[in-house]
């Protein structure tokens, strides 16, 4: 370069990445496929597939090895990867900063306990980072409870299993669920499976119990806790085996392959409507942005778009607030 310039030579000029494709790269890298990831970015397949090839071209590089069953990073997939991370950081730190008056208002979401039981505390910690002068005033529990205080006016926004959805709800997310033990715990095929299970009433007790019926494999419960952080407490002690969200797999845990595969686990959200709520819809979208590996995004339906626009135009959205009762 230094040559260049003492020789009066113009420096090479590179060609400027669009950020929409450093977008959808890390989109793909996240959610491990084009078709999870077209769902996140409301864009069709197809159209993701043309933005890959567009930053492929761009580059001179091949991002992704293509298989019938996965896609893979390349190398220098894998090395753009983290400087597209970067680059969008900054991208919406500058958007958030200069553009965007500050979103504030409070908020009370309730959040089913069987969803994102250790991921969700840093997801709405990182939220409320971002978002300072928003207050949530967040309460977790059993699916069918959560509802009911919802439907009573007690929570603006709700997420949990409900069974499907239905008048002011829309499917959110789709877990995997799995069989989950000590990693120091050994499971061989016929044995009796001993089990640490929440009290009755539990999505993944009963998903467990079904499955070891129907294939014909004893069990035993073992441990039975009114919450699933003391199940998992249980299960790392090496009492028993437990069922839940793969999201829910840490240090000293470790996924049992030797028992019956298990059905995954809808998640719905109810009270998310944007014209609604916009600021409940704005947590939503932030939280589908934050889903962990083994939890997809369901497809938004069109008349359902993540709400962007307040922030985006810099307004500025405040939602009344009311005390929750004390016996919910």
């Amino acid at each position: 370069m230094a040559a260049e310039l003492a020789l009066g030579k113009r420096p090479m000029r590179y060609h400027d990445i669009d950020i929409s494709l450093l977008r959808c790269l890390v989109c793909i890298a996240e959610q491990g496929s084009f078709t999870a990831a077209s769902h996140l970015l409301e864009l069709t397949q197809s159209a993701v597939s043309l933005k890959v090839k567009r930053l492929e071209d761009v580059m001179g590089k091949r991002i992704f090895e293509r298989t019938s069953r996965h896609i893979e990073l390349t190398r220098d997939g894998a090395m753009l990867l983290n400087y597209a991370r970067r680059i969008l950081a900054l991208n919406d730190e500058a958007i958030r900063t200069l553009l965007a008056a500050p979103v504030q208002g409070q908020l009370r979401i309730g959040v089913a306990e069987c969803f994102l039981t250790r991921r969700l505390p840093a997801i709405l910690a990182e939220f409320t980072s971002e978002y300072p002068a928003v207050q949530l005033d967040v309460q977790t529990g059993r699916g069918h409870e959560l509802r009911a205080a919802h439907d009573q006016g007690h929570l603006d926004v709700t997420i949990g299993d409900f069974g499907g959805t239905g008048r002011m709800g829309r499917a959110f997310a789709t877990e995997e669920v799995v069989w989950i033990a000590a990693e120091n715990r050994k499971i061989a095929e016929g044995d009796t499976v001993f089990l640490a299970l929440r009290t009755p009433g539990c999505v993944f007790r009963e998903k467990a119990l079904t499955a070891l019926r129907m294939a014909g494999i004893p069990y035993r419960i073992a441990y039975t806790a009114p919450s699933l952080p003391g199940v998992v407490a249980a299960v790392e002690a090496g009492l028993g085996v437990t069922v839940a969200g793969c999201s829910m797999l840490g240090a000293g845990l470790t996924k049992v392959d030797v028992l019956p595969p298990l059905r995954p686990l809808e998640i719905s959200s109810i009270g998310s409507l944007p014209e609604d709520n916009p600021l409940a819809d704005l947590l939503l979208a932030f939280i589908r942005r934050s889903l962990p590996t083994g939890v997809v995004a369901s497809p938004i339906e069109p008349e359902h778009q993540v709400h962007a626009q307040a922030e985006r135009n810099g307004a500025s959205v405040s939602i009344n607030s009311f005390a929750p009762p004390a016996d919910v």
